[in-house]
């Protein structure tokens, strides 16, 4: 093991392993949120309802990137934001009460801009009908971005119903939402339209950058010049500004998740942008003997990918590489399966050292913003622990089950934990303590758990 010290959360729950659960990237761009979906390709069928951008071409080349907004000073602005019972969105800023954002009691998911100083949000009261809301965190400027009709006008399958933004993520200095989207039906499944589209929060445009079948799940690079652009079967590069795609810098074999979505690999840029590592599983995860996962090297100037290693995780948990992708967290099996115990190591990649952190039950969360911090959960346990390899783990503090484990910095974490009248937000600490931010009773939402966002 390297000599530097890293610092790791870990989560004890209780029994059985959370299969799946690190490959997903959710819409609250929380860590453990199921976020793979099927592909859809094909052409945009429909222009934006009025009020709305028509598309004039499926495609828009811009020539150049967004440009960054003017810097605000942020240092007040709140750092998390989230849902109470009752579907409602409030803002904490740590030092004041928590302010109510929204009382509509129809929120679905959200995401705070990198300042602090406001809040996309989905909003649809039956969960058939969906629209796209923004509101200041100290409650003013609430205003409605895109309405179901417009949404509906997105939608590339005569036979969908309609359409919503799925993967949403703040570009520009806050200034622009990039936001893919997915169909709906009536029944079970999730597709994914394979697009990109480009909101201009102020104005309200709304840009298609990429049709239907063209996108995919896609990750902008460090410096905003560059987008990753992730399909079932490949990896493909092209600039922010739509231009100089490079596809099929990667391909793979569909990978099988035994359900009715697809699988979407995770690439993690370098702090320079100049290149990608992922890893990709094998075809049929499940298959005896567990058949070994690629580590992957992409560059960015969409030269030939190279494979660094490869190594054998535990089936249906994908690895997690750190943020800066520098190392590689994945579980390996001990024993026979039906005995459910793991063994979580950790890879540093440049070094190509590989190391045991911790053994059990463990399944797998999410690093923290400085590639130092991991959150791990345990299936003996239910307690929340900081610790740091080499040394062993501080019990956080009334950390009973906990869920939504979300990193403010390298050394602070938010999370919720099951009270008597329904959920505490707390605040831990990598020194072990941890208070309450809110408490939550459960509301009228039937079996509506909250969700948490934060800025780090």
């Amino acid at each position: 093991m390297a000599s530097r010290s890293i610092r790791f959360l870990v989560v004890m729950l209780g029994s059985g392993l959370v299969l799946l659960a690190c490959s997903f990237t959710g819409r609250t761009s929380s860590p453990l949120d199921d976020q793979i979906g099927t592909s859809v390709a094909g052409t945009v069928t429909a222009a934006l309802a009025a009020g709305g951008t028509a598309m004039a071409t499926p495609v828009v080349e811009r020539t150049a990137a967004p440009t960054p907004g003017p810097a605000t000073d942020s240092s007040a602005a709140p750092r998390i934001v989230f849902t109470d019972g009752d579907r409602n969105l409030w803002a904490d800023a740590g030092a004041e009460p928590s302010v109510q954002l929204v009382d509509s009691m129809d929120v679905d998911t959200f995401r705070l801009s990198p300042d602090g100083r406001q809040v996309v949000y989905l909003r649809s009261a039956d969960f058939s009908e969906y629209s796209l809301w923004v509101v200041q965190t100290d409650g003013s400027g609430r205003r409605e971005l895109i309405s179901s009709a417009q949404l509906d006008g997105m939608t590339s399958a005569p036979e969908a119903l309609g359409a919503l933004p799925y993967q949403m993520e703040w570009i520009d200095a806050g200034n622009t939402l990039a936001f893919n989207t997915s169909l709906r039906f009536d029944g079970p499944g999730l597709v994914l339209q394979d697009d990109l589209w480009l909101l201009d929060i102020a104005g309200g445009a709304v840009e298609p950058l990429l049709a239907p079948g063209s996108g995919g799940q896609f990750y902008y690079s460090p410096d905003g010049a560059q987008i990753a652009l992730v399909r079932p079967d490949s990896i493909s590069l092209i600039d922010a500004g739509g231009g100089n795609r490079r596809d099929s810098v990667l391909t793979y074999e569909p990978v099988l998740t035994y359900s009715e979505y697809a699988f979407y690999a995770e690439p993690a840029w370098a702090p320079d942008s100049s290149y990608l590592r992922v890893v990709i599983p094998p075809p049929a995860q499940l298959d005896e003997p567990t058949p070994p996962s690629d580590l992957w090297q992409i560059p960015a100037d969409g030269s030939a990918a190279t494979r660094l290693t490869r190594l054998t995780p535990a089936p249906l948990v994908l690895p997690v590489l750190s943020p800066d992708g520098s190392r590689l967290a994945y579980l390996k099996r001990m024993g026979e399966v039906a005995e459910n115990r793991y063994e979580l190591r950790i890879l540093e990649i440049d070094a190509d050292v590989d190391s045991v952190y911790v053994s059990g039950g463990v399944s797998l969360g999410a690093w923290s913003p400085d590639s130092m911090g991991l959150a791990i959960y345990d299936n003996g346990a239910s307690n929340l622990l900081v610790g740091q390899v080499g040394s062993a783990p501080l019990t956080v503090s009334d950390s009973q089950f906990p869920r939504g484990i979300r990193w403010l910095d390298a050394e602070n974490f938010v999370f919720f934990t099951l009270s008597d009248a329904g959920w505490d937000l707390r605040q831990g600490s990598s020194a072990g303590g941890s208070r309450v931010l809110e408490g939550i009773p459960n509301g009228s939402a039937e079996y509506y758990l909250p969700q948490v966002d934060v800025r780090s």
